[in-house]
C-alpha cells in the first residue's frame, strides 16, 4: 500500500508502507497552526492539507485535522496525550 504524499518525486521520494496506514485526529488547540502540528507528528504542512482537503493554512481552535502515521502504536498513544 502507498501513503499519499503532497511533495513531488522529485522533492521527495515516495514512501512505501507495507502495514495498512494508520491515522488519527488532532483537535486544534487555541494559538497552535499548521507548522507546529506538521512538526509535532514529523509530517509536512501540504500532507495535513491534502489530507483534509484544506484550500488555506486557516485552521480554527475545535477543529479536527486527521494526521496519517505509520509509527507503532505504543510510540503514538504517548503522542496524543500531550
Amino acid at each position: 500500500m502507498k501513503v499519499v504524499l503532497a511533495s513531488n518525486e522529485e522533492r521527495r521520494p515516495e514512501r512505501n508502507v507495507k502495514s495498512k496506514p494508520v491515522y488519527f485526529y488532532h483537535k486544534v488547540r487555541r494559538g497552535q497552526n499548521l507548522g507546529e502540528i506538521a512538526n509535532k507528528y514529523h509530517v509536512e504542512v501540504q500532507d495535513i492539507k491534502v489530507w483534509n482537503k484544506l484550500r488555506s493554512l486557516t485552521i480554527v481552535p475545535g477543529q479536527k485535522l486527521k494526521v496519517y502515521t505509520t509509527t507503532p502504536e505504543n510510540e503514538t498513544s504517548g503522542r496524543l496525550k500531550s
